[in-house]
């Protein structure tokens, strides 16, 4: 049987993208998901979106990205 072993033992979790913000807050991309940031299979911060996300101070950093 082929799919998600979290969804077959009906455990919490979401399968989009939850995104963390500068102040510590967090989205789901799903506007109707209400789990916490630890319980999605994706999650990033919001520096690593493009254009970057309002919040993030100018003098931060960019992401590193990981190579393949």
């Amino acid at each position: 049987m082929n799919g998600c072993t979290l969804c077959t033992e009906d455990l919490d979790h979401c399968h989009d993208v939850s995104v963390e913000h500068a102040d510590g807050s967090t989205e789901c991309l799903d506007s109707t998901c209400r789990l916490s940031h630890e319980l999605h299979e994706w999650q990033l911060s919001c520096a690593a979106l493009e254009p970057p996300c309002p919040c993030v101070p100018e003098e931060a950093e960019p992401p590193l990205l990981l190579a393949a």
